[in-house]
């Protein structure tokens, strides 16, 4: 994020440390002259992972409508 959501102007970054979360991760402390405030998490490509659906968790998006003409 680059920009204030409340106002539009150019977010300063105030922090810039490692994540406790894994040390491949970086924290940044954001702030606005509006006073709006922001942590953001920069995570590499590398740590993320996809995970694909079962089927079964597909819910109405896998269901094909059924036709039953009476």
């Amino acid at each position: 994020m680059r920009f204030c959501p409340e106002c539009s102007e150019k977010l300063m970054t105030t922090q810039t440390r490692q994540a406790s979360q894994s040390e491949f991760w970086t924290r940044r402390r954001k702030i606005c002259v509006c006073g709006f405030r922001i942590t953001t998490y920069e995570i590499p490509a590398s740590e993320l992972t996809i995970e694909k659906a079962d089927e079964d968790d597909t819910g109405s998006e896998g269901k094909k409508e059924s036709s039953n003409a009476s």
